[in-house]
């Protein structure tokens, strides 16, 4: 009976062990994950001016070659 009850409190503080470090992980865990949806978001918003100025580019460098083409 003896050994019985030492098993049982080895595995409550097995267990208080791992939830002691399992905690802290967790919640890095979370805190990264609020961190990237941030970040996400923010180059969601960043990426609209972007993708225009580089089409505006694209458009004034296909006018360019499209012009010195021309001229060949």
């Amino acid at each position: 009976m003896t050994w019985v009850i030492v098993f049982v409190v080895l595995g409550v503080l097995a267990l208080v062990a791992i939830g002691a470090c399992a905690l802290p992980v967790w919640r890095a865990g979370k805190a990264l994950t609020q961190q990237l949806g941030a970040a996400a978001k923010t180059l969601g918003e960043a990426s609209e001016p972007l993708t225009g100025a580089l089409d505006q580019m694209g458009a004034a460098q296909g006018a360019t070659e499209r012009r010195s083409s021309v001229r060949r």
